[in-house]
Parts: structure tokens; sequence; C-alpha cells
């Protein structure tokens, strides 16, 4: 019965991560969650934010954004020549290919060298998804 309810939870995580989701459709599946079981451990969440983000993510555009190891893929992105280079000088080791609209970001790594993870990825994401579409109204310029 557990695995049933906690594939309802991804369930209904999943639906809320679209382009019309929200903030507040995310809060009732966490508190649903907490009222079910008792505060939320981080790793739910960061699952919470990671949906929030893929929101963003939704709204601007995207159909692939990722971050595995030390790159980020984001897909389709349209950039100026100009976009191109300010981009690249934020974020060294930055690739644009063109044709695929793809653009490939390397993600940065802690103080021991190793990637970023949990509450630190998230953030560095947020920002990332701010600083490429700095332009597009609907950048969530807050949470960079």
């Amino acid at each position: 019965d557990s695995e049933r309810l906690r594939l309802e939870a991804y369930h209904k995580l999943s639906a809320a991560s679209g382009e019309r989701g929200s903030r507040a459709q995310l809060d009732a599946i966490l508190a649903e969650l907490e009222d079910r079981y008792g505060a939320a451990p981080e790793p739910v969440k960061n699952l919470i934010a990671v949906t929030e983000l893929r929101q963003q993510a939704n709204r601007l555009g995207l159909k692939d954004f990722n971050v595995l190891g030390l790159q980020a893929k984001l897909q389709p992105v349209d950039l100026t020549e100009s976009e191109q280079v300010r981009i690249a000088s934020l974020y060294l080791g930055t690739k644009y290919l063109q044709s695929a609209q793809t653009l490939l970001i390397t993600a940065p790594r802690d103080e021991n060298f190793e990637p970023l993870r949990d509450t630190a990825i998230i953030q560095w994401a947020w920002g990332l998804l701010a600083k490429v579409f700095s332009n597009t109204e609907s950048s969530k310029n807050d949470q960079a």
C-alpha cells in the first residue's frame, strides 16, 4: 500500500510540473504529504523544489533541461550571437549547438571538487535559467 501511495505522490508532482503548474499546487501536495506522513525530510523538499524548477523550464519552452554530473543541458534554446557570447563569458566551457538548439554548460563543483548536489544544484539551476533567459519576462530573476 505504501508503494501505491508513493506512486500517487509522484504522479501528482508530475502533473504539477507543467508550464501551468503553480507553487500553490506544490504547497498543497507538500501539505498533504506532511499531513499523511509528518514533517517532510530534505529529499522530499528537494523533490518539490525540482518540480518547481521544471515548471519554470516548461514556461520558458524547454523540452529538455537536466543537470547530470558536471554538465547542464538545455533544449531548445535559440540564442543570438551576442547572447552566445554573453553566456560563454558567464559560464566557461559553454557549448552551443545551433543546429540542434542545444546549450551545454559546465556545472560547478563544491569545495571538494565534487558535483553540486541537492539544494546547491537546484539554486545554481535557478540562477542558470535566470541568466540564460534574462531577457524573458517569465524569467524568475528573484531566484538567482
